[in-house]
């Protein structure tokens, strides 16, 4: 019955020999670095309403770099397109099997959740252990009230909350390991990479009618366990399989990208001034995103090679790596160097701050050149012990 679905005139191309994939490594790469940069500048400046002398530069500076629960919802939209498009593909060449799909999925996540986990217990270890975790330490979690550790880390670094990550777990039996919060979003990630083959198979596979049930049976099962948060950004994440279902316009100008992307800055601002409630706010994003996305993929040109085209590509390859990475390194970083209120943002400490910014950003490419790098080689490697 999929092949009944309009999928062809999309995805019936070798994508990245098109301009469209430079143009959603751009999108992926933006993402990951608004989400690395609005942490490190939470965490190392004070809020604006505590700035000594404001003005509208600041301003500005606080607004770009204070967009990483927006960027989340992007990835989210990302994903679903991705993702989809790799199940339909694979079903309509009659090539789809749980064993190679749940291979590439998990060695994706793991090969650089593992080493983040690890890597994220020994910062947080020394930081403990060489700067205590009172009051007056960032691991009592008095000073990152405005971030999104808001816990004491000592408390979750323990053998049950790392079991309880390694198995997508966090948020709903443990919580996140230590002071990695980022990784909420990949326990949304991995019951989405399970539930969305379950629901379309259960939908819409060639299986019989009982195999069918148990299928959209263990969907709704998992639904109901993981939660109303995971539930809520599962919709976001079908937006991009919404993608994978629209016919193919052929068409390309530049007139209707500059629309897409201010219809997602009129979204991301009005999500940044909070003018609505968040649920809403995310999902205007998600709709936002997935127009864009679409936009993207009609520049049907040849793949040009360029310096958009590099960086963009350089930072998305190492994307994942930068998200699980950053903050635990930031986190020793901050109580290095303060140990009660942050800086103003001042010349001589933005100077500072962008020079950890480039030093954690190339921290987290060196690690993920023997870790995201080596991805595919560790799924031939699995492949070929399997078989």
């Amino acid at each position: 019955m999929l092949k009944s679905m309009s999928l062809q005139p999309l995805f019936n191309v070798p994508f990245r020999k098109y301009q469209s994939s430079k143009h959603l490594d751009f999108l992926r790469s933006l993402a990951a670095l608004q989400v690395f940069i609005s942490h490190s500048r939470t965490l190392f400046f004070a809020d604006y309403g505590d700035i000594v002398s404001p003005n509208v530069l600041l301003r500005l500076f606080y607004f770009l770099t204070g967009l990483g629960h927006e960027s989340v919802v992007i990835f989210f939209v990302l994903s679903g397109f991705f993702i989809s498009a790799s199940i339909f593909k694979a079903k309509q060449s009659d090539k789809w099997s749980w064993q190679p799909y749940l291979i590439n999925r998990l060695s994706r996540l793991y090969i650089v959740f593992v080493p983040a986990l690890i890597l994220g217990g020994f910062w947080d270890i020394l930081g403990m252990n060489t700067f205590g975790t009172g009051e007056d330490s960032i691991y009592g979690g008095r000073h990152l009230e405005n971030s999104e550790v808001t816990y004491k880390i000592s408390e979750r670094l323990n053998p049950a909350s790392f079991l309880g990550n390694l198995l997508f777990l966090h948020g709903l039996l443990v919580g996140s390991f230590g002071s990695n919060h980022p990784v909420w979003s990949l326990v949304c990630e991995f019951w989405y990479y399970i539930l969305f083959p379950v629901i379309v198979f259960g939908l819409l596979g060639n299986l019989s009618s009982k195999v069918r049930a148990l299928l959209l049976s263990i969907a709704a099962l998992i639904l109901i366990g993981v939660g109303e948060r995971i539930r809520f950004y599962f919709l976001i994440w079908l937006l991009g399989t919404m993608i994978c279902l629209l016919r193919q316009r052929r068409s390309f100008n530049w007139l209707t990208i500059v629309l897409a992307c201010l219809g997602l800055g009129t979204c991301l601002t009005v999500a940044r001034f909070e003018a609505i409630s968040v649920p809403i706010s995310d999902l205007l994003i998600g709709i936002a995103t997935a127009f864009l996305v679409y936009v993207l993929l009609n520049d049907q040109t040849a793949a040009k090679e360029g310096f958009y085209e590099h960086s963009s590509k350089l930072v998305a390859d190492f994307s994942y790596s930068l998200y699980l990475l950053h903050l635990p390194l930031l986190g020793f970083i901050r109580a290095c160097l303060m140990r009660h209120d942050r800086w103003q943002p001042d010349p001589s400490h933005l100077c500072l701050w962008l020079l950890i910014c480039v030093a954690v950003f190339l921290y987290a490419y060196l690690i993920s050149l023997v870790t995201e790098h080596k991805t595919e080689q560790v799924r031939r490697r699995i492949t070929a012990w399997i078989s």
